[in-house]
């Protein structure tokens, strides 16, 4: 069932395909058992180089057991 403007989400299949494409192609590519610092660092570089706009690592604040934390 087709509703409404079919264009948004086939945009976003675009960019969903394009991370996960890139993310393959880097494990792939550097094979298994590295620090995830690393697979990340080699991700952001590869998503970039597509064009893609986002936010690595951003900080989100939150309480935990009465205290205020800022999360990585």
């Amino acid at each position: 069932m087709k509703t409404g403007n079919q264009e948004p989400a086939k945009e976003v299949d675009k960019v969903v395909y394009q991370i996960v494409d890139t993310a393959f192609n880097v494990h792939q590519n550097l094979g298994p058992g590295l620090l995830e610092s690393v697979y990340e660092t080699c991700l952001a570089h590869e998503i970039k180089k597509r064009g893609l706009i986002f936010e690595q690592q951003k900080q989100v604040p939150k309480r935990y057991d009465g205290i205020q934390m800022v999360l990585v």
